[in-house]
This record gives structure tokens, sequence and C-alpha cells, in this order.
């Protein structure tokens, strides 16, 4: 499980860094083209992150609603 945990933990860091390096640098065209599916789009990334980064964290540290089942 700490592999995976591990795993999840850079990729859940990595599309967030991922996101916000295209944003900061102007290079996601669909803000302007299709705005609307554009923000659905990302808030379902950084959710996915999110919580890859939540449960990574939780399995790491033991918590209990962190356990493998």
């Amino acid at each position: 499980m700490i592999f995976a945990s591990i795993v999840a933990l850079v990729v859940g860091t990595g599309m967030i860094g991922q996101w916000i390096m295209f944003l900061a640098t102007g290079q996601v065209p669909e803000l302007k083209t299709e705005p609307l599916r554009i923000r659905f789009h990302l808030v379902a990334e950084f959710a996915t992150a999110i919580g890859l980064f939540v449960g990574s964290t939780g399995l790491l540290t033991n918590r209990p609603w962190g356990r493998s089942a």
C-alpha cells in the first residue's frame, strides 16, 4: 500500500502542478473558445487531484479513514 500511496501522491501533485503551469502560461485556449466546458473539466481535474492527495496522505499517516480494505 505504501507504493500505491506514493504514486497517488505524486500523480495528484503533478496534476495540480501541470494545470497551474498551463493556466499561468496561457496555454489553455479553451478558456476563450469553450469556457464552460473547460471550467467543468478543471473542477473535475482538481477534485481528482485533491482526492488522490488526501487519500494517499490518509494511508501514509495511518488515519482510520484511510485504511485499506
